[in-house]
């Protein structure tokens, strides 16, 4: 009976895995539908993990229609909280990555810090025939031919957010001349007329 429970357990617990696989497949996927993605799995087994608990087997339709025990339940809460915390690790990079709001939203309130990326934003956003090709989807918008070459740091944190942000900070304290080389070896592919600050 033991295996029965057991097997109807992992059933439904696989079925939420797949569901979430199938998410993450796709031309459309991002880092951002990713983390999204990504971010409501934990939820989902803390939720599990709570319903379960306390008897509530309705996230699990297998495991609702056998007789399932106590020291049953005691175990698949504690593979859960398993789970849960290995996902929590093996997604870490995921999970905390800070998504600016203006990649979403490029015509929103800009609060960008770095004064690279607000020149490049602030003209962005004042870009009234890119205004109406960014109401189909943010994506879609970020993938235009015109953006890397108009837009390039702006675009290139699209591709790469965590990793840019990191190397444009380090990039803003040089001297311009060196700055330029520094901003152009970030994005590979787009080249900047030299910037000079102050």
């Amino acid at each position: 009976m033991k295996r029965k429970t057991d097997i109807a357990y992992l059933t439904d617990l696989f079925t939420k895995f797949n569901m979430v696989n199938l998410q993450l497949q796709g031309d459309s996927l991002n880092l951002i539908k990713a983390q999204s993605i990504l971010s409501a799995f934990p939820a989902r087994v803390n939720l599990m993990k709570q319903n379960i608990g306390r008897g509530e087997f309705s996230q699990f339709p297998n495991l609702s229609q056998t007789s399932c025990q106590a020291d049953d339940v005691s175990t698949y809460v504690q593979h859960l909280n398993a789970l849960y915390s290995d996902f929590e690790s093996r997604f870490e990079d995921i999970l905390t990555m800070v998504i600016p709001p203006w990649i979403i939203n490029p015509y929103g309130h800009i609060e960008e810090t770095n004064v690279i990326i607000q020149e490049e934003l602030t003209e962005l956003s004042t870009n009234e025939e890119l205004k109406v090709q960014f109401k189909n989807e943010y994506q879609q918008f970020w993938l235009q031919n015109n953006i890397p070459v108009t837009y390039p740091i702006a675009y290139s944190l699209f591709l790469r957010p965590d990793a840019i942000v990191l190397k444009i900070k380090a990039c803003v304290k040089l001297q311009s001349q060196k700055l330029y080389l520094c901003l152009k070896d970030i994005g590979e592919t787009f080249t900047l007329t030299i910037i000079t600050f102050f």
